[in-house]
Formats: C-alpha cells, structure tokens, sequence
C-alpha cells in the first residue's frame, strides 16, 4: 500500500474513533459566539449547546499529516475529560457536554469537542499574587493526581473564577 493510501486509511480509522457515539449537526444549528482562542486542536468559539454556555474546540481536517495528528490529540482530549479527569468536571475543570461532527457553510467538516464555558478572567491577565499562583498549582495537582499529565501549564489555559482558578 503507497503511503497516500496509508494516510487515508489511518484518517478514515480515527475519524471513525472519533464519531462514535458523538452528534452530527450543522453549523446553522448551533449559537456560535466569539472566538475565544486557538490551540494545537483548533479553533475555540464560544456558543451555546443543549441550553448550556460552551466553549466549542473545533479542529478543520485537511489532507495534511499534522491534521492527522492534531486530531489524535483532540481523541485524547475527550478520552481523558471522559475518564480520567470525570471526577474533577464542573469543579476545578470544564464538564465535557458532547463531540462529534459539525458540517460548515461550505462542506467543510470540523471535529469537535463541546466544554462548559468557565467565565472569569485568564490568569495571563491578571496580576498573579502568591496566593492565586498556589491555588492555580493545586488545581494541576489535581488533575496530575487524576492521572493526566498537562501538556500545556500555562496562564493562558487557567480560568480565573470568583471560587479561584480552574485549569482547562
């Protein structure tokens, strides 16, 4: 087998993981907000999602091997908030509502997963005191007690709320 074929084979092999057990919508369907940022896994916009403020990480496939990529990492993404990090959602991180497919205005296919919207400010934003900076590394014990290894600790991925930070 040629490695083209090779590439379309393992897309079509995690996009199937992906798909199961997930929704198929399209974009007219859904209340999308602001973008509120990009990551390795996407777009994120705000939106509404089964009557719940979400935060929608959106990830556009392409024929590229980094999409490839970027969508394993959007796979385990959901696999850990489903699993490992069940016990902490909706306290020290998002509660994961929903994946699956969302079909755009003009064909495109965004593979998604659907997070509450934490509201509150970015701890990048704010002027860190050594209290907030020890309540922000309790929230990754947390998550690193749960199992989950962050790959990205920074102040951009911590929420600020009036309860304290909660990590994304």
């Amino acid at each position: 087998m040629d490695e083209q074929k090779k590439a379309v084979a393992s897309l079509k092999a995690l996009d199937r993981r992906f798909v199961k057990g997930g929704f198929s919508m399209h974009v007219g369907e859904l209340a999308l907000g602001e973008i509120l940022g990009y990551g390795s896994t996407g777009e994120v916009q705000a939106g509404v999602f089964e009557g719940c403020d979400a935060a929608f990480k959106m990830l556009l496939i392409d024929s590229h091997e980094e999409s490839y990529g970027a969508l394993e990492r959007l796979i385990n993404e959901r696999d850990v908030y489903s699993k490992e990090l069940a016990q902490l959602q909706g306290s020290l991180v998002p509660q994961l509502l929903g994946h699956g497919l969302v079909e755009g205005h003009f064909g495109q296919v965004a593979h998604t997963i659907v997070l509450t919207r934490i509201k509150g400010t970015v701890l990048n934003d704010m002027d860190v005191t050594p209290e907030l900076e020890a309540a922000a590394l309790r929230v990754l014990e947390q998550v690193h007690k749960a199992g989950v290894l962050h790959n990205d600790p920074r102040a951009l991925n911590f929420i600020c709320t009036t309860s304290g930070p909660a990590g994304d």
